[in-house]
């Protein structure tokens, strides 16, 4: 039943029609466990930190681990926190050895563990939102709004997860969520195994508290968790206000209650990221990033031509990608008119082996492509 609801809104059921999103940047052979953006610069963070602008990487740095060499997975989390010295805000990250580190612009790493007075205990989480920020260790809850102010929360046994929304925290454990409103000094639990916690329009006055587990996903409406009828999610990411989804292959978003279809196509269980403007970092060796709404200038381009893109040829053709021709854009395809008809229809000699274009697709781009 939830599949079928799904394919219903996807296929324009109810008089819902497709989102449109674009590739808008793209930064090749890139791996992160986490991506954190801040106005025009994108901090990737793996076993090498790559600092962008746009799609252009402006510092890639490897990353001392303390150990011959790195694990799969360095870092466990990211956030960008109002400065602790007063001055803007910092890009922090806690590892996989417990520790807690301030990324600079240079890629240069700062352990700044004892300014949240920890010597010892193993940093775990941290995250925020507004002027609120949390540090989650094994057993306790650091908590500060003003970088200089800390107060500990002694906890009854480790939580899976953290978010923040301005004056508000949740803290996911095995069998339950707990969300504090810092401001008010309430709590409230809700009854889910396993799951994960975030908030959707985190920085807001009205922040709703997302929870995603392999069972479904649950967005919070008044006083209650109400599921989101969806497919199997493979993966999840918000951003600012906006939720996306990776479902069979396909890129959603959910901005209310349904899923729409965003005419993007992904490789399968690839990791997502947001951005605070409601963008999403898509990829695990090289990052997309993809924008709704972003002009491809054609709109006939982006609902006959744009799919079959982005399942056959983003791979190579984004912009940065391995074969250094930005194929994203209906502007671009127009500019290279004569030589997708000579390689793609003529010779055949693209794609290359081993990607399928099938006649369906190749009689699309026939029609699209004649004079």
């Amino acid at each position: 039943m939830r599949l079928a609801l799904l394919l219903l809104a996807a296929c324009g059921g109810a008089g819902t029609l497709p989102l449109a999103a674009a590739p808008v940047s793209a930064l090749a052979d890139v791996h992160a466990d986490q991506v954190v953006t801040q106005g025009d610069v994108t901090y990737a963070l793996g076993a090498q930190l790559a600092i962008a602008r746009g799609g252009n990487v402006t510092t890639l740095v490897p990353v001392d681990c303390g150990t011959p060499t790195c694990p799969a997975h360095v870092w466990t989390s990211a956030a960008a926190i109002p400065a602790l010295d007063g001055d803007g805000r910092w890009i922090v990250a806690t590892r996989f050895d417990g520790t807690l580190w301030r990324i600079r612009l240079d890629g240069e790493l700062e352990a700044i563990g004892t300014r949240f007075g920890i010597t010892r205990e193993p940093f775990r989480a941290v995250a925020s939102a507004g002027s609120t920020v949390a540090v989650l260790l094994d057993r306790g809850l650091l908590v500060t709004g003003d970088g200089v102010h800390i107060t500990r929360y002694d906890l009854d046994g480790t939580k899976a997860s953290l978010a923040v929304a301005q004056d508000r925290i949740a803290l996911a454990s095995p069998n339950a969520i707990s969300v504090w409103n810092l401001a008010a000094g309430t709590r409230r639990t809700f009854t889910i195994e396993n799951a994960h916690a975030g908030f959707l329009d985190a920085d807001g006055k009205a922040p709703r508290l997302v929870a995603s587990s392999s069972r479904g996903i649950w967005i919070e409406h008044g006083a209650k968790l109400e599921p989101l009828e969806v497919g199997t999610v493979a993966a999840s990411a918000i951003a600012g206000a906006r939720l996306w989804l990776e479902v069979g292959k396909r890129l959603y978003v959910v901005t209310d209650t349904t899923p729409l279809d965003t005419t993007v196509a992904s490789a399968g269980n690839e990791p997502m990221f947001g951005a605070p403007n409601g963008d999403v970092w898509v990829g695990d060796h090289g990052l997309r990033r993809y924008s709704l709404g972003a002009s491809t200038g054609d709109p006939t381009w982006t609902a006959k031509i744009q799919p079959i893109f982005q399942r056959v040829c983003a791979h190579c053709h984004l912009p940065g990608g391995d074969a250094d021709i930005d194929l994203s854009t209906s502007a671009s395809w127009t500019l290279e008119h004569d030589e997708i008809v000579r390689r793609v229809l003529v010779t055949k000699t693209m794609p290359p082996a081993g990607t399928v274009l099938t006649d369906d697709d190749r009689g699309t781009l026939t029609s699209w492509l004649k004079p």
